[in-house]
């Protein structure tokens, strides 16, 4: 018999950044060629490489100089490449002629800068991919029973016990990351993990008869049901430092990132089956973001150390803690993209939640810390994640969806 196909109905929704959201798209832009920070304007002028490549073709002198500038400017013990100047001077450019299109850059220097998802002409979007992704997060949560958690953290204990038998007499601490991939040990719990995940992908086909789980098996199996959202235009483009802080030590590790600012809105379409299903839906996304909250509101609060970097973080997961619980039924909030968190991901949380003895041998094993032996530690006392990464104002990837 074939299978009933139930009318769909579409909603649009909008989605507005309330911090800064990377997604990015695997790439990087360097000032010795890509673009020109203008530090007293505070932007970033994106290169027109067209417009240059014509100043150097048929010029075999230019061009030289041109390689040789990017090649000593890429090297830390010889003068930075001046790109503006060389542009400007040597190749009698104009400001207009070379500069594609300008953003907005609150950072302290020029850097490797790290690119988002834009379409052909240079304006970001959110992915379709990526809200599904979110969005399955939060239903996985809600779908994965006590015992299929179980089973797994009782593989991951005895996987564990290998582990340690395997590394007996070994440096491990000089371990290189492949070697450390390389343990049979590292690479069975790979595949448990890889089956854990499809175990929860099957959960989203099985559940049609499940009330919740009608929603996440057309979001998860379909993908042009969560369409990209409308692009956003490339001057909403802002270019910020991230800093990466340690929670409880002076070590901060500063990268340059393009980002879509907070107050931002997009929308994108969302077909489900019934009309009631979204509202349980975005209740579920609430529930997972605040459960999500609260564990690492915990891990903060054990580390003692409150520097202003740290309060931060603190402060604003309270604000959005507090924003959900009066949120309409309408409304939820849920974090995406670059840094959306270690606890944002619903194996780690369940295991946290429900097996905190096992919660480190997972991290152990999944090669977010290194093994250290010795002693028996907290599960909050793991060596990652230790560090969470904000601008100088604000965490990253928190968003709000609103049916409209």
């Amino acid at each position: 018999m074939s299978k009933e196909i139930r009318p769909k109905k579409s909603y649009t929704i909008q989605l507005t950044t309330l911090t800064p959201v990377c997604i990015g798209n695997g790439g990087k832009m360097v000032s010795t060629s890509d673009y020109v920070f203008d530090k007293a304007n505070k932007q970033i002028h994106y290169i027109n490489k067209e417009a240059v490549a014509q100043k150097l073709a048929n010029n075999d002198e230019l061009m030289d100089k041109y390689i040789q500038g990017i090649i000593h400017g890429m090297d830390n013990n010889t003068t930075h490449f001046d790109l503006k100047n060389f542009l400007e001077k040597t190749l009698s450019l104009s400001p207009k002629e070379y500069i594609s299109y300008s953003v907005t850059a609150n950072i302290k220097s020029d850097k490797d800068l790290n690119t988002i998802i834009k379409d052909a002409k240079g304006n970001p979007y959110i992915p379709g991919s990526t809200i599904k992704g979110a969005l399955k997060n939060a239903m996985a949560y809600r779908l994965v029973d006590k015992k299929c958690i179980e089973d797994f953290a009782k593989k991951v204990n005895h996987i564990f016990i290998q582990f340690e038998r395997e590394i007996a007499g070994k440096n491990v601490r000089k371990l290189s990351s492949e070697q450390f991939s390389n343990l049979n040990t590292i690479k069975s719990f790979e595949k448990e993990l890889e089956l854990f995940n499809q175990n929860i992908d099957n959960l989203f086909v099985q559940s049609e008869k499940n009330e919740e789980g009608k929603v996440i098996q057309e979001i998860a199996i379909h993908n042009p049901l969560v369409s990209d959202s409308e692009k956003i235009s490339s001057s909403k483009i802002k270019v910020v430092d991230i800093k990466r802080v340690h929670l409880h030590a002076e070590k901060n590790i500063d990268i340059l990132w393009e980002s879509i600012p907070a107050k931002i809105s997009t929308t994108f379409q969302l077909k489900l089956e019934e009309e009631e299903d979204i509202h349980k839906l975005f209740q579920q996304i609430n529930d997972f973001t605040f459960n999500n909250i609260s564990s690492e509101l915990e891990t903060l609060d054990y580390h003692t150390s409150k520097t202003n970097d740290n309060n931060i973080i603190i402060s604003q997961l309270e604000e959005f803690q507090e924003n959900i619980e009066h949120l309409s039924a309408s409304q939820c909030i849920l974090r995406i993209g670059f840094n959306k968190g270690f606890y944002f991901n619903s194996i780690a949380d369940l295991l946290y939640n429900n097996h905190k003895e096992v919660f480190e041998k997972f991290l152990i094993l999944s090669d977010y810390v290194k093994y250290k032996g010795g002693r028996k530690r907290h599960p909050d006392e793991v060596s990652f994640p230790l560090t969470r990464s904000i601008t100088h104002e604000s965490t990253l990837g928190w968003v709000k969806l609103e049916i409209i």
